[in-house]
């Protein structure tokens, strides 16, 4: 039978800071951070304490910041940025070889107008 554990963390002024499971202590499933106003800051999955599937993280004012899917704890195939604002328009989208590598960023102004392509070194 596993043994599953849920972590409850608080910071010194005894906020909430982070909520994870763990089996076996490695960490399973959702890994969930907060800011000190206890507003969600990032989401994490993680299969066998490895990070795997959607990662988001979020500002602040509870916008989401960015979606990044992962595979054996790298970044795999596109990931996206957002602008801090109500709509959750798209600042960058970026495209990762098989390795995690990013290989291309796509950059949108605060419109969500497509800008320009760049090409990490």
């Amino acid at each position: 039978i596993d043994s599953i554990t849920v972590r409850i963390n608080l910071d010194d002024s005894l906020n909430l800071s982070s909520i994870i499971c763990y089996n076996r202590n490695v960490i399973e499933g959702n890994a969930l951070t907060f800011y000190k106003g206890e507003r969600l800051k990032e989401k994490r999955n993680h299969y066998n304490g490895i990070l795997n599937g959607h990662s988001h993280s979020f500002y602040e004012s509870g916008a989401l910041m960015t979606d990044v899917f992962y595979q054996q704890s790298k970044p795999a195939f596109y990931s996206w940025e957002y602008w801090d604002d109500i709509y959750s328009l798209t600042k960058y989208v970026r495209q990762y070889d098989s390795d995690g590598k990013q290989i291309l960023i796509k950059v949108f102004d605060i419109k969500g107008n497509f800008l320009r392509d760049s090409f990490p070194n």
